[in-house]
């Protein structure tokens, strides 16, 4: 193996949040697919809409050419195996220019009609033609350094040489995923008898978008039409093989089906999967793509998620019996070795897993099994070098149009991988995945530290935090190891948490992530605008003058100000609610304070309002208190004259002269709606606190709310893009986002969702930009990862 034991408790942690992320994907599917029928049911012709619009940019593309400024391959149809051999060493050498638009259209329009063709259960040989034998490749995952090492040390595919299985899971987490099935695709075109390929959980959209492969078709093609018809190949792609009426090749694994037979297994659909799904066809694709062995007799649900099962040693000798068949050859995980194979069941299942070092944090071998005829098998191992020293071996293979189609000897593929920098980049990725996740459960980690022993200054012992982070996070993992990496500790060695959960917000990035700082300043200024006196503000909230506030009452006020709250949000984030189901009314005052992000002050000004916060106590009940005193008039504003006879005796206790100049800036810094008096809201809008605003609180649960539910909004606005351009009308983003509210549990009242409409539609052309909005949102990063591995007590 490549790593002691003492390696294995970070590459089990990472693990383990690997499979915690499968979890909760599997956990949402039935949320994205209400999300979808729900549009559906409000809006029935998109889907007709955008297949026509489909249609028609496809039939536009196959006619068109690149343009003179494209650099990268040209292709000529109908491919030969030196085009497609020159292509590979271009994604080797020059992997940041695709392939263009046109001629990748052209080569999933062949392999659609090709796919289509075919069975769902692939009889095979490994003696077939000119074959001599026939290697079952797993998981690339993007990886193309491992595709191409395969090809270079056991041959390209040819009808005189070796023939391919790629047994599923092309794409997804490696970042040239495109690249990977581009090839694949190209050579099956070029080799359909020489290049076999099965559908791995990764050919379906869903997961597609959750894990990378999304983002690398937007990113490298102009239309998400080119998505669409990516889908369609993985849903024709061949769900097994039968090779040499011996051995069955499946990506997952064995259906949950008592006596279950090859024959069924041919009427699986061609469609995108469904999971859970009671229909018993759905559910043997399902267990096809997403089942594993487990050593325990009988099956049980899998540890995957929803929807997923296990099957253990009599499920396979009973399988086998009643298909005639003798081995069982998946792939879909990396092997409990950390080998390239692994061989279960009493030998009667292998494991092939050929993505090495997975993800590069895992450091495991790639495996392949060699078919050398029937019955006749055995397993290579290797590690592929980087992408660049794959190039440099290719190049002159591809040049002297001598790709070899036999097995070479070009690389050491035994050498051993920097144990140290492997487990590293599996600690950076377990933090980065910690992060994101902390700020998904902010409210369930809000609850929990709310009922922990409170420790002076509002703090709470480290013991505290972590079983709060094991409660909301729900993963068995050392969160100790990972602590200067997630929170800074106070110099008492406790643990501040409101502070802790501030700094876990959503992060919204670029321009199109500034509609969360618009926001916040839209509704600032519709609470400072109203100007009201301290009486009128108080009778505003208090409607019975009892000097408490119900939710019921601030959803009514807070109307006023032009925000239309459920009562369910309000009552989540007002502070002190008692036993009547009220909040003092002088606290909720306190936190509707808006937060100013206006322009900063001139440095004499800035220099006053230092004083004057000084002066004035740390707590905004102190600063409503010193307000009332300033206000001579009782009026509940103040004017021009009691702010300057303040800030004259202010000057009078600091042995200092605040000039009237500076008085009349000071003054105007307060007045920020020009109005001629100070409100008690603009009035404590200029002063910090320790404590995160109610408005600040309203915005980032929106924007938190929203990245949550990336991944199903994601889908839900890529299948309603009718034009395929990444842009969706306001009244249909509009639509998607009540479309969440109404399935999945998320309050976002029609109010909020229009804000967010308007704040996202910058050039106000009625247009917004999905993909842009999306990939604006992400886990904040408050710490940087730190980690000594000779600090590790692992090393």
């Amino acid at each position: 193996f490549f790593f002691e034991s003492s390696m294995s408790k970070t590459l089990k942690e990472w693990e383990a949040l690997d499979v915690h992320g499968e979890i909760a994907h599997l956990g949402t599917m039935n949320a994205t697919n209400a999300l979808s029928e729900e549009f559906r049911k409000n809006n029935p012709a998109t889907e007709a809409q955008k297949r026509a619009r489909a249609a028609e940019w496809e039939a536009a593309l196959l006619n068109s050419k690149p343009d003179s400024d494209y650099q990268g391959p040209h292709l000529k149809f109908p491919l030969t195996h030196d085009q497609v051999d020159s292509l590979a060493l271009h994604f080797a050498k020059k992997w940041r220019v695709p392939l263009h638009d046109s001629f990748q259209c052209k080569l999933l329009v062949e392999a659609r009609a090709l796919l289509a063709s075919l069975p769902r259960v692939q009889p095979l040989h490994s003696k077939s033609g000119q074959h001599q034998k026939l290697i079952v490749v797993g998981d690339l995952h993007g990886q193309l350094a491992d595709l191409l090492t395969i090809f270079i040390e056991n041959g390209f595919p040819s009808p005189n040489g070796v023939q391919y299985l790629f047994n599923g899971d092309f794409v997804d987490r490696g970042k040239l995923g495109v690249e990977v099935m581009t090839l694949l695709l190209a050579y099956k075109v070029v080799y359909p008898d020489s290049v076999h390929l099965n559908r791995g959980n990764h050919e379906t959209i869903s997961m597609n978008m959750n894990y990378g492969f999304t983002e690398e078709i937007l990113t490298k093609f102009d239309n998400a039409h080119m998505l669409d018809l990516v889908s369609q190949v993985w849903d024709l792609l061949p769900v097994c093989s039968v090779l040499d009426d011996k051995v069955f090749v499946i990506h997952g694994g064995l259906p949950r089906v008592t006596g279950a037979t090859l024959a069924q297994l041919e009427s699986v659909p061609r469609a995108e999967l469904k999971i859970p799904s009671s229909d018993p066809h759905m559910m043997m694709l399902v267990d096809a793509l997403w089942s594993d062995p487990q050593p325990e007799p009988g099956q049980s649900f899998g540890v995957r998620g929803e929807g997923t099962s296990m099957f253990g040693p009599d499920i396979t000798q009973a399988f086998l019996e009643a298909n005639k068949l003798e081995l069982v050859v998946r792939s879909h995980q990396v092997p409990s070795t950390n080998r390239g194979y692994e061989v279960l069941h009493n030998n009667m299942v292998i494991t092939v897993f050929s993505a090495s070092n997975y993800c590069g944090t895992q450091g495991n071998h790639a495996g392949l099994v060699v078919f050398d005829g029937p019955g006749n098998y055995r397993f290579k191992e290797f590690v592929a070098p980087d992408l660049a020293e794959v190039a440099h071996r290719l190049e002159p293979f591809v040049e002297q149009e001598m790709a070899p189609r036999t097995d070479t000897q070009v690389f050491e593929l035994g050498a051993k991988l920097d144990e140290e920098q492997v487990e590293l980049k599996a600690w950076m990725a377990i933090c980065e995945k910690l992060q994101e996740l902390i700020t998904e459960r902010h409210d369930d980690l809000k609850i929990y530290y709310a009922g922990c022993d409170q420790l002076p200054k509002g703090c709470i012992s480290q013991e505290d935090w972590i079983s709060g982070l094991a409660a909301a996070l729900k993963l068995e993992i050392d969160f100790a190891d990972y602590q200067e990496s997630l929170v800074q500790l106070t110099e008492a060695g406790t643990v501040d948490w409101r502070k802790f959960l501030r700094d876990y917000q959503v992060n919204s990035m670029g321009r199109a992530g500034d509609w969360v700082v618009e926001m916040k300043q839209s509704i600032h200024d519709k609470v400072t605008a109203q100007d009201l006196s301290v009486p009128a503000l108080f009778k505003l909230f208090d409607h019975d003058g009892d000097g408490r506030v119900s939710p019921e009452e601030l959803v009514t006020s807070m109307k006023e100000f032009g925000m239309d709250l459920a009562t369910s949000v309000l009552k989540a984030l007002i502070p002190g609610v008692g036993e009547d189901g009220k909040v003092d009314l002088m606290d909720f005052i306190a936190e509707l304070r808006p937060s100013y992000a206006g322009a900063p002050p001139s440095p004499a000004v800035a220099e006053v309002m230092k004083v004057i916060e000084s002066t004035m106590g740390q707590s905004p009940k102190d600063i409503l208190l010193r307000f009332a005193e300033i206000d001579k008039d009782r009026d509940g504003v103040l004017d021009f004259n009691e702010l300057s006879m303040f800030l004259e005796w202010l000057g009078q206790q600091n042995s200092s002269v605040i000039d009237p100049d500076t008085m009349k800036q000071v003054f105007d810094v307060f007045d920020d709606n020009k109005s001629g008096t100070v409100s008690i809201m603009e009035f404590l809008d200029r002063f910090k606190s320790s404590a995160e605003p109610l408005i600040d609180q309203l915005v980032t649960r929106i924007a938190r709310s929203i990245f949550k539910h990336k991944g199903s909004l994601k889908q839900l606005f890529f299948e309603i893009d009718v034009n395929g351009d990444g842009t969706l009308s306001q009244e249909e983003f509009q639509a998607g986002l009540q479309c969440l509210t109404r399935v999945d549990g998320v309050v976002l009242t029609a109010d909020e969702v229009a804000m967010v409409c308007h704040h996202l539609d910058k050039d106000s052309d009625g247009q917004i930009s999905w993909q842009e909005f999306l990939q604006a949102l992400g886990a904040a990063t408050p710490l940087s990862p730190k980690h000594s591995l000779r600090a590790s007590p692992r090393f």
